[in-house]
């Protein structure tokens, strides 16, 4: 812009000029963060870059009182920073979204118990879904570090299921039983064998337990809990509980 001035008493003029210039510099900013929040890292960063315009800047968001580039929270959500630039004022806003991924997996805790003696080892297994991830095993009660493992001991053990994308754990329990009882048995007989009674009764009891039993016996191929014989001699008998197959003799 030039101005020039005439003095109106004899028409004479002076000019003098000036350029106005324009600065409407804004910065060019990027909002992000470090994300997800999880159960590994609860607290995460959120951050603003700027460039561009050679000034120094101020920083504002929503959702945080935070007046600098940078700030760290626990909480989820969108985040959007106002970067203003201190040589003109001028401004520039970017938003990011803070995600959270703290899914704990459904797990449940089994065994096909109890331990008996015709199984005397039994399978503890622990199963887990949901989150879509893998995971990672540890046991109270047991070093196994799968998602399953045999034994011959009895009680409780618990299954600690880690989802590896987000360190986030559930666990369960189960109880292994045992059922190693065996009858309490006493084989007799009506005997002696005589002339009056040439054939006389051998049996056996069974008590305890409160299962089925079956029958054997050394001596004679009877299955039952009795038979008749007419032949003298040792008879011994082995009975065993049909719902562990834990035996006893007499």
């Amino acid at each position: 812009y030039c101005a020039t001035v005439t003095n109106t008493g004899n028409g004479c003029s002076a000019s003098s000029c000036t350029t106005l210039t324009v600065d409407t510099c804004r910065p060019t900013v990027a909002a992000t963060n470090n994300g997800p929040i999880t159960c590994t890292n609860p607290t995460r960063t959120v951050s603003v870059s700027a460039t561009g315009c050679g000034g120094s800047y101020t920083y504002s968001w929503t959702g945080n009182s935070s007046t600098g580039a940078s700030f760290t929270t626990s909480n989820a959500g969108q985040y959007c920073a106002t970067v203003t630039n201190t040589g003109n004022g001028c401004t520039a806003s970017s938003c990011t979204t803070l995600t959270v991924d703290t899914c704990r997996p459904t797990v449940a805790a089994t065994n096909n118990g109890p331990i008996t003696c015709t199984n005397p080892t039994r399978t503890v297994s622990v199963s887990a879904t949901g989150c879509g991830g893998s995971y990672t095993y540890s046991w109270t009660g047991n070093s196994s570090t799968g998602a399953s493992f045999t034994t011959s001991n009895a009680g409780q053990y618990c299954a600690t299921v880690t989802n590896t994308g987000n360190g986030c754990t559930a666990s369960s329990c189960t109880t292994l039983t045992v059922d190693t009882c065996r009858p309490t048995v006493a084989a007799t007989n009506n005997g002696p064998i005589t002339c009056t009674n040439p054939t006389r009764t051998v049996s056996v009891s069974a008590t305890g337990c409160g299962g089925s039993y079956t029958y054997s016996w050394t001596g004679n191929s009877s299955t039952g809990a009795s038979f008749t014989t007419s032949n003298a001699g040792q008879y011994c008998a082995t009975v065993t509980n049909t719902g562990n197959g834990c035996t006893a003799s007499s």
